[in-house]
């Protein structure tokens, strides 16, 4: 058995898994929303409490029950990412950008815009 590095937030509860976990926490759940505000799909406006933790890297080919690997998008954009195959990545102020396939433009949602 080996060690498995966690993040711990204030209160020692447990924020990043990498793979020990295939799903996201309660606690990492209000993490991601505290960050994200709802989906973080462009356009969309629902909030935290209609929206699905989402693997930026999928679980299945490695990807990590971390907040550095998550974002929470509603059911909706939760599938249209997947069917349509939307590319991400987070910027530097920490929040995801997305672009559909063969664009050059990375978008954001509206909340993100100072």
């Amino acid at each position: 058995m080996g060690i498995i590095p966690m993040v711990l937030d204030g209160t020692s509860l447990p924020l990043d898994y990498g793979q020990s976990k295939r799903y996201f926490t309660k606690y990492q759940r209000i993490a991601l929303a505290n960050r994200d505000g709802g989906c973080s799909f462009p356009t969309c406006d629902r909030p935290p409490e209609w929206t699905e933790a989402h693997h930026l890297t999928p679980y299945s080919v490695g990807g990590k029950t971390d907040l550095t690997e998550g974002t929470l998008l509603c059911t909706r954009h939760h599938h249209h990412v997947h069917d349509h195959h939307w590319e991400h990545h987070i910027a530097p102020d920490g929040h995801v950008e997305w672009r559909p396939p063969g664009h050059t433009t990375w978008q954001r949602n509206a909340r993100y815009r100072p």
